[in-house]
């Protein structure tokens, strides 16, 4: 059996350093703007040399870009697996029912919910995307084609078929991102739904209940009847 040489320890060292830098700037981007974020806070949170941003990444911009490929990677693998049960819907040939396909519409929206509530460092990565929507950079189209894009444009020509609509129509366009709004505000206004609950963090079951109740919503309008309670404080 080869003994590891030392070319094979350095290797070691690079890829630990590598990850290091990766898991920190995760959380130091979540909570700072880029434009805030200098690349000695990033090695020193890293407990490496500061050297080592330009060498492994070519500066803080690359590792930045880094940090939105790892989320991309993440979130995207599992964006396609739920984007591939409608296909055979959306197939020309295909004589789906109205029925099938509000049921894939309900089946994508109550998984994605139970994904982006899944991820791990849900609450950085959820800051990171949400911040890239408010004022996106290159690390925008990143996530874009990897991620909102397929589960968009896949949403857009369920709706089209079930609002016979053509699948570029603003309409479509429109009743899909409402739709998937219903899944993310989980995630945009996070702060509140843990202020109301009294929680640090969604707790697994609430997950469940969260995809349970947008497998059922109403998806010609995105809402339940709500019950008459008297406002909260």
């Amino acid at each position: 059996m080869a003994q590891p040489t030392a070319q094979d320890s350095d290797s070691a060292r690079g890829d630990l350093t590598r990850q290091r830098l990766l898991e920190t700037a995760v959380e130091i981007f979540a909570h700072s703007a880029y434009d805030s974020v200098r690349t000695r806070m990033l090695a020193d949170a890293a407990g490496v040399n500061q050297a080592a941003i330009p060498y492994y990444f070519g500066g803080k911009e690359g590792l930045y870009l880094a940090v939105a490929q790892r989320i991309a990677e993440r979130l995207g693998g599992e964006i396609s697996t739920l984007t591939a049960q409608a296909a055979p819907l959306l197939d020309e040939a295909a004589q789906s029912s109205d029925d099938a396909i509000e049921l894939a519409l309900r089946g994508i929206l109550s998984d994605f919910a139970r994904v982006i509530l899944t991820q791990p460092e849900p609450h950085a990565s959820a800051a990171i995307i949400l911040r890239e929507q408010q004022q996106p950079t290159k690390a925008f189209d990143l996530l874009y084609r990897q991620t909102m894009a397929p589960l968009h444009c896949t949403m857009t020509a369920l709706v089209a078929r079930l609002d016979k609509l053509d699948v570029d129509s603003p309409e479509a366009i429109l009743h899909a991102h409402m739709l998937l709004g219903q899944a993310l505000g989980f995630i945009a206004a996070r702060t509140t739904l843990l202020r109301r609950l009294g929680q640090q963090q969604i707790e697994p079951p609430q997950i469940e209940y969260v995809a349970s109740l947008l497998r059922n919503s109403n998806i010609a309008t995105g809402l339940h009847e709500p019950p008459r309670t008297e406002p909260c404080e």
